[in-house]
């Protein structure tokens, strides 16, 4: 049996620390008369999301926990519901209680809206869909007008005086942000709070969202609005505690300058917002940018700023809208406003750094207003040390290629070495790709070197006699297939591929090597990510492989070694020149 217990025996001057240090001790003595493997993980390295120490937490029979440490609490309780997301429920905590304390869209909605003049056909579900319909599509004019328009024919089996009708009227007011239109929405939902015998969180939740935009739009001195906003949120955490009220809590609770070390709520919610957001997996399986935004505020909350990074390079590698990032970030620089900055360690002072040049990256992606000169001026460059330092020569490049959307791949002659660059917008990537080419890059080498973006019109091929399958590795599966242009008989290789942008660099590699040619060499014709595989297309050698041919007829004579040797060779020397 394997144990695995995670302890921070860093943590100067924690109140009991002592009685930590203690439990620790009769960990390892239980261990030994059970006989189990102890192994002891540092809450620093769970907290980086370090592989090697994660392993050992999930993989371990027993993971014990000590959560004696308040800020910590957050990452273990995250660390905790993964496990149990695994099913895996031998789970022991341990606490020290110190003593005495405790477009289109809109057009198709307006043609239907023309419909709903026939009072036939009004009734509260159609009314009911049309408002969710307007509100994906952001038509909160539209909202007003159906809900005022409906009251105006009076139609009893048309009524919109209930609470839905309202809630959703109030919310269409304050997203109209006409004249008068924020008084008026907050009239009706507090009126519907004190008359609603069962007010839902989201009624809350908009009450809060009213006067925390009061509170945004007053320079942060409106602290009236500010305390009604965490009133607001608070009884709607307490109600339904989900992740929207509740980073919206934390955060204001932290403007209200609050702190982890000594609020007992704001902790409470964080831990909270840990355990559903736990419970929902480990990040690298979670795939709505809203779940990695909400675990990305909780980390910022909880000051785990290495962890945040992570999560931030997840959030932007998933290419969300611009409007998506900018709504994370505003709370994100509200927090990073009112918080104390406290005096950072060795092991913090770095991880901080990196956040912060993530938050002044993301701050140019709503800036869209990029010009580019061709004229060069003179200006300041800050160099900024870094643990590693890359220097690209010119014969060590093999190719630049643009993707689709705000990234540029730089393969290098060394395999292990290509690089992904990303950008905080387009007009910067194309910038970027402009300098190069101009500067380092000769009229002769930019017909070797660069590829222009991958949109070109993909390759048409289909497979031969139901999918002939050709071999089967670990990998995937091989079937025989044709190209629909040239009738050109081709091998069709089958890579499982569900979360396909962790294969787009694998097609730019494939379509660079497409550019290879010599007999020696299986040809790459392209690759395309298609039906949850990746398809790579391939010249179809006929003969079979080298090792069947082993397999049929045993070892070669010298000869046909040496022969086969030099075509080996041959190819390598292709590849390196």
């Amino acid at each position: 049996m394997i144990v695995a217990l995670i302890v921070d025996d860093n943590v100067a001057n924690t109140p009991g620390n002592e009685l930590r240090k203690k439990s620790v001790e009769e960990v390892k003595l239980a261990c030994e008369r059970a006989n189990a493997e102890l192994t002891i993980v540092p809450y620093e390295g769970v907290a980086q999301n370090k592989a090697d120490f994660l392993d050992r937490v999930y993989n371990s029979d027993v993971l014990i926990l000590d959560m004696s440490v308040k800020i910590q609490q957050g990452v273990l309780l995250y660390t905790l519901s993964v496990r149990e997301t695994m099913k895996l429920f031998d789970n022991i905590v341990l606490v020290t209680f110190p003593p005495g304390k405790t477009t289109e869209e809109v057009a198709r909605l307006r043609a239907m809206r023309r419909r709903l003049d026939d009072p036939e056909l009004l009734s509260p579900e159609i009314l009911l869909n049309m408002l969710l319909s307007y509100r994906e599509c952001e038509d909160y004019k539209s909202m007003v007008k159906l809900i005022d328009d409906v009251r105006s024919l009076r139609i009893p089996s048309a009524s919109v005086d209930s609470d839905v009708f309202t809630y959703y009227y109030a919310f269409a007011l304050n997203g109209r942000r006409l004249k008068g239109d924020r008084e008026k929405a907050l009239q009706k939902i507090t009126e519907l709070l004190k008359t609603s015998k069962n007010p839902s969180a989201d009624m809350y939740g908009l009450l809060g969202r009213i006067h925390k935009d009061r509170f945004l739009e007053s320079q942060y001195k409106d602290e009236e609005a500010l305390q009604l906003a965490i009133e607001s949120y608070r009884n709607g955490f307490k109600s339904v505690p989900n992740e929207y009220l509740g980073v919206n809590l934390a955060t204001l609770l932290v403007c209200s300058g609050q702190d982890l070390s000594s609020s007992l709520e704001l902790r409470t919610v964080c831990n909270t917002l840990n355990r559903r957001m736990g419970l929902k997996g480990d990040v690298s399986k979670l795939t709505d940018y809203w779940d990695l935004a909400t675990l990305f505020e909780i980390r910022v909350l909880s000051e785990e700023y290495f962890s945040a990074v992570d999560v931030l390079d997840k959030m932007f590698s998933m290419e969300p809208p611009a409007w998506q990032l900018s709504s994370t970030m505003r709370n994100i620089n509200l927090i990073c406003h009112f918080r104390r900055r406290l005096p950072l360690n060795s092991r913090t002072r770095r991880s901080r750094k990196l956040f912060d040049f993530w938050t002044e990256f993301l701050a140019d992606v709503d800036r869209s207003d990029c010009n580019v000169t061709k004229t060069d001026a003179s200006s300041t460059v800050h160099c900024v040390r870094q643990d590693d330092d890359h220097v690209f020569y010119l014969e060590d490049i093999k190719g630049i290629s643009m993707t689709k959307q705000r990234s540029v791949y730089l393969f290098t002659v060394f395999y292990s070495l290509d690089f992904t660059f990303k950008f905080s917008c387009e007009n910067v990537r194309e910038q970027f790709c402009s300098v190069v080419r101009d500067q380092f890059l000769s009229e002769e080498q930019l017909g070797d070197l660069v590829l222009e973006d991958s949109s070109t019109a993909p390759l048409e091929f289909e497979y031969e006699n139901d999918e002939r399958e050709l071999g089967r590795g670990s990998f995937g599966v091989v079937y025989v297939g044709r190209l629909v242009t040239s009738q050109r008989k081709i091998a069709i290789k089958e890579i499982p591929a569900d979360d396909s942008s962790q294969f787009q660099e694998v097609v730019e590699e494939i379509r660079l090597h497409s550019r290879l040619a010599h007999p020696n060499i299986v040809c790459y014709l392209g690759a395309v990510l298609q039906d949850g595989h990746l398809k790579i297309l391939m010249e179809l050698v006929p003969g079979g492989s080298l090792t069947s041919l082993l397999k049929k007829y045993g070892p070669l004579k010298e000869p046909a070694v040496a022969e086969y040797s030099e075509q080996i060779l041959q190819g390598l020397n292709y590849l390196v020149r």
